[in-house]
């Protein structure tokens, strides 16, 4: 399996327990989950300002809007808000991009987005 931090993360009014933050996202490819899937995963969420400090694995719902490069496929799926070590809440969603080259754009579900989060990733 191979994982893709994205290169830029998601900057959103979010809330609750920041009211600025950073949701920093990766992709995981290959043997699992499987040829042609992509398995999106929220890693971390921290305040804006203060990168690095007071961080959780908690995370906040993001929608992310993906293109094939190869194929020409796209669609937009949610990352659901959760919590890494609880089962059924972690924040991962399995995405049937297709095999190849895959770009991804990370706005926030309900907030307002100041930076909008991007990825970039092959998909065997």
């Amino acid at each position: 399996m191979t994982t893709t931090a994205f290169q830029v993360p998601f900057t959103g009014v979010i809330g609750d327990p920041f009211p600025f933050a950073t949701v920093s996202l990766a992709a995981s490819t290959g043997a699992s989950p499987g040829p042609g899937v992509a398995r999106l995963s929220a890693t971390s969420m921290c305040p804006a300002f203060t990168p690095g400090a007071n961080c959780t694995t908690y995370t906040s719902a993001t929608v992310v809007r993906w293109l094939n490069l190869s194929t020409g496929a796209a669609g937009t799926v949610t990352v659901p808000s959760g919590s890494f070590g609880v089962p059924g809440k972690e924040p991962v969603v399995d995405v049937p991009t297709g095999s190849g080259h895959v770009t991804a754009t990370v706005l926030g579900e309900s907030s307002a987005t100041i930076v909008p989060g991007l990825g970039y990733f092959f998909v065997p």
